[in-house]
């Protein structure tokens, strides 16, 4: 099942396709300005407070977001454990109609 992450502005991420929610946009400027050339900078505002790194069809791409970095993780965390629940719930309700 494909879990995506909304990181606001509209703008929802394939939850397989992030490589990495980085926090401190410009705490990490260095490392943007070194990737400029492998990375093509998304939605950029200037008063982003975090960024998701992602790899689609062999591109990295980089999405900034006004949401932090702890709470587009929690979200991402409280998804899969839906998900994992809904899953568990399914496997019970097959294993019950087994019997």
């Amino acid at each position: 099942m494909t879990e995506t992450l909304h990181i606001g502005d509209n703008i929802v991420l394939n939850d397989r396709e992030i490589i990495g929610i980085f926090s401190g946009v410009q705490d990490n400027r260095g490392f943007l300005e070194l990737h400029r050339e492998s990375f093509s900078l998304r939605n950029e505002t200037g008063t982003d407070r975090s960024f998701v790194l992602i790899e689609r069809k062999k591109k990295f791409l980089v999405y900034y977001s006004k949401i932090g970095c702890r709470n587009l993780i929690n979200r991402m965390k409280r998804i899969r454990e839906e998900i994992n629940g809904k899953e568990t719930e399914k496997e019970k309700k097959g294993s019950r109609s087994e019997k």
